[in-house]
């Protein structure tokens, strides 16, 4: 458990309960030091935690269980806010943004995330140009200056993923450094992270196949279905097996293009909606 989650927990509830910081932190912390806390830059005492747990009158046992269960909502929200972004559906990100007004959040990195998804569905809605959009993506994760770090956090791949795909002048450094970091057999991909990493991928493969480098749309395209057979989902796997058809199309490799493609056409009439069915039809014709 990370300091500074509990903190901004504790700081959500005391913004919630209309308690003043000065009250609430009394006789307990300075401000300096919450504020410590809510940053990272200190670990939060126990003690410290059960007192400012008793200021909210509840116990220190109820807030721990507390803090997971809205950990996990908060990121199950954010996640859907951002998909529905990512698959430009427009309607539903506006309805999950309306969720997140005066909202305090637990977790920095799903903070990050949303804000890149709420600069994205700016764009969509025609109120960013994508020249607005993509510098306020960099802003986000300090770009190009992170590109020097050895590890990347999930944010940085996923906005990195994010510029590869909007804008005209970096993908290149961008597509390098992501390949590396998925050219790593030890990286993890888990329920936590699955959705922004399986996104990245398919923004990788589909970077290859612009500039016809057809071994590697089929590898990241691999990796993308090897990831949704491991969580036991269909993200974009129809878009994946679509990609792996368009190669084999291309390399005259009908045999393995027939079975791409068709695997793809039962995940859209399995899962689609009658107007997705429509769109992607359009597409193969």
């Amino acid at each position: 458990m990370r300091t500074e989650e509990l903190a901004n927990y504790i700081e959500k509830l005391r913004y919630g309960r209309n308690i003043s910081q000065e009250i609430f932190l009394q006789e307990i912390i300075s401000l300096r030091q919450y504020q410590r806390y809510r940053s990272g830059h200190s670990i939060m005492p126990i003690e410290i935690a059960e007192k400012l747990a008793n200021r909210l009158s509840i116990s220190i046992e109820k807030l721990l269980y507390e803090f997971e269960e809205n950990k996990n909502i908060e990121s199950a929200l954010v996640k859907d806010f951002y998909n529905s972004v990512a698959s430009k559906d427009i309607h539903k990100a506006i309805l999950l943004e309306e969720k997140f007004d005066n909202y305090v959040f637990i977790d920095e990195e799903k903070f990050i995330i949303f804000e890149s998804a709420k600069y994205l569905l700016d764009y969509l809605k025609d109120k960013l140009s994508v020249v607005e959009m993509v510098k306020k993506q960099a802003h986000l994760i300090n770009y190009p200056t992170m590109l020097k770090n050895d590890v990347l956090t999930d944010p940085e791949i996923l906005i990195l993923g994010t510029i590869v795909e909007y804008s005209q002048t970096e993908r290149k450094v961008i597509i390098e450094k992501l390949t590396s970091i998925f050219n790593k057999s030890n990286i993890l991909v888990s329920g936590t992270n699955f959705y922004s990493y399986t996104q990245v991928l398919f923004w990788i493969a589909k970077y290859y196949g612009r500039i016809q480098e057809f071994e590697k749309v089929i590898k990241f395209c691999n990796l993308g279905i090897q990831y949704n057979f491991e969580n036991r989902t269909t993200y974009l796997l129809d878009k994946f097996y679509y990609y792996k058809a368009l190669v084999y199309y291309r390399t005259e490799e009908f045999d393995k293009f027939e079975e791409a493609l068709y695997k793809s056409i039962l995940l859209v009439e399995s899962e689609g909606t009658e107007e997705k069915k429509k769109s992607f039809y359009d597409i193969i014709m």
